[in-house]
């Protein structure tokens, strides 16, 4: 679990965005209204990279 319960995360207007720089690269997703779910969109999210290396979708994993 993050130290800090909202890292990565960014809150513009009323949505949550996911925010994560890499070197050079920086990777942005919008996630949700709700922190809470932003939260398990994010973990999610960071489970992904630690396995494929970048955000991927189901759908272009199955492919």
């Amino acid at each position: 679990m993050a130290k800090e319960k909202n890292r990565n995360l960014v809150k513009r207007g009323e949505v949550w965005y996911f925010c994560l720089r890499r070197g050079k690269q920086v990777n942005r997703k919008t996630l949700s209204t709700s922190v809470t779910e932003a939260r398990r969109l994010r973990d999610n999210l960071l489970k992904g990279m630690a396995l494929y290396g970048d955000i991927r979708t189901p759908q272009e994993v199955r492919n």
